[in-house]
C-alpha cells in the first residue's frame, strides 16, 4: 500500500485524512468543500445530484435530506442506507478533486467506529464501507 485513508464518520462532523507511505510529512485532513471538518449531512436534489456538508443543509432543492444519521444506526435500518449515500458522496468529491484516484489498489481505507459499538455492528458498519469501495 502506497495511501492510507482514514474516514471519521461522526455524527455531528466528518473528516478524512491521507497518510502517504514512507513520507516524513503527518497525515493531510482532506479538503471537502473547501473545509476539512464537514457537517455530516448529505442532500438528493431533484436533478440528481448530492450535496455533503454545509451545502447539503441549505439547498432549497433538496428532495432528500439527512443530517445525524450515525447516532440511529444501531436502532433505524434505514440509516444503513444514509450512510451508504453518505459516503458515496465524499468520495464522489474526493475522485473529483483528484485527491483521491478510481481503481487506485495502492490504496487502503481506515473506517472510524465506535469504541462502545459490539463487534456485530462494528462487522455489520465495516460491511457497508467494505461492499461500497469494493464497487468502485
Amino acid at each position: 500500500m502506497e495511501r492510507f485513508y482514514g474516514f471519521d464518520l461522526g455524527d455531528a462532523e466528518s473528516a478524512v485524512s491521507r497518510l502517504e507511505k514512507n513520507s516524513d510529512v503527518p497525515p493531510t485532513v482532506l479538503e471537502i468543500e473547501g473545509v476539512r471538518s464537514f457537517i455530516t449531512a448529505y442532500a438528493a436534489l431533484s436533478d440528481g445530484q448530492l450535496l455533503i456538508g454545509e451545502n447539503a443543509c441549505y439547498a432549497k432543492d433538496a428532495r432528500k435530506r439527512k443530517l445525524r444519521f450515525k447516532s440511529k444506526f444501531l436502532s433505524d435500518p434505514a440509516a444503513e442506507q444514509d450512510i451508504r449515500s453518505f459516503a458515496a458522496g465524499v468520495l464522489g468529491i474526493l475522485y473529483t478533486s483528484g485527491q483521491l484516484l478510481r481503481n487506485d489498489d495502492t490504496a487502503c481505507f481506515y473506517i472510524g467506529c465506535p469504541a462502545g459499538w459490539n463487534f456485530n455492528d462494528r462487522e455489520r458498519y465495516r460491511s457497508i464501507f467494505e461492499q461500497f469501495l469494493d464497487a468502485l
